[in-house]
Order: C-alpha cells, then structure tokens, then sequence
C-alpha cells in the first residue's frame, strides 16, 4: 500500500512488508 511511507519502517515490519512493499 503506503510502500513509500513504509519504507522507513520496513526494517520494523520488513515480516509484514517481505511481500507487499519489500
């Protein structure tokens, strides 16, 4: 979704993100 946003939290959610923003 917010990939851009959650790019910084990636790191924190990079589990939740591994397949949706990378």
């Amino acid at each position: 979704m917010n990939n851009v946003i959650s790019s910084k939290d990636n790191h924190n959610h990079t589990l939740v993100f591994t397949g949706k923003g990378g």
